[in-house]
């Protein structure tokens, strides 16, 4: 039996959207998100695009996992304008909203891709890291941040393994009440 879970209906999702409410995709994006990663949503998410357009939700993928079902939209996105906006902005569905935050459940960690404003988001962290916690970082991992996001542009258009940064709950957690106390 299909069960109903709704990532929305957590305090992971309220977390997520509180730090990306003090972020913005630079002008200068152009949705790379959008173009290489597939977007798996639960059957509201599917309903709603659905309002946007029936005929571009036709067909989807489908997969059973935990008991939920889930639908795919394969990449690039069908709701992906030719200007790089995206068609069904209001409607979009729950891990487009929450990106560049990826949920890891093997590990239980966030990984943030290293898209623009995912950049801006872990050097963020990074610093509130060493300079509010006090706790080291490795030493190179500005360095790393760099060649990630150098990595995550240039192998776009291909299937390749990105090694990205990683969060735990209670980590982003303590982040998001100190972007809300600045």
């Amino acid at each position: 039996m299909e069960k109903e879970a709704r990532l929305r209906d957590t305090p992971i999702y309220s977390l997520l959207m509180n730090i990306l409410s003090y972020y913005e995709c630079p002008s200068d994006c152009h949705a790379y998100c959008c173009k290489i990663q597939k977007i798996e949503m639960d059957m509201k998410d599917l309903k709603a695009l659905r309002n946007v357009s029936k005929t571009k939700t036709e067909g989807l993928d489908s997969i059973l996992n935990n008991g939920v079902r889930y639908y795919k939209l394969n990449y690039p996105c069908t709701f992906l304008s030719e200007v790089d906006t995206c068609d069904a902005y209001k409607h979009r569905p729950t891990i487009c909203r929450i990106y560049p935050f990826n949920n890891n459940s093997e590990t239980g960690m966030f990984t943030i891709d290293p898209c623009k404003m995912g950049v801006n988001i872990v050097t963020d962290i990074l610093e509130y890291t060493t300079k509010i916690l006090n706790q080291p970082i490795p030493p190179n991992a500005s360095n790393k941040l760099n060649e990630t996001y150098e990595i995550f542009y240039s192998t776009i258009k291909e299937d390749s393994k990105i090694e990205f940064f990683a969060f735990t709950f209670d980590h982003l957690k303590m982040f998001g009440e100190y972007l809300a106390s600045k």
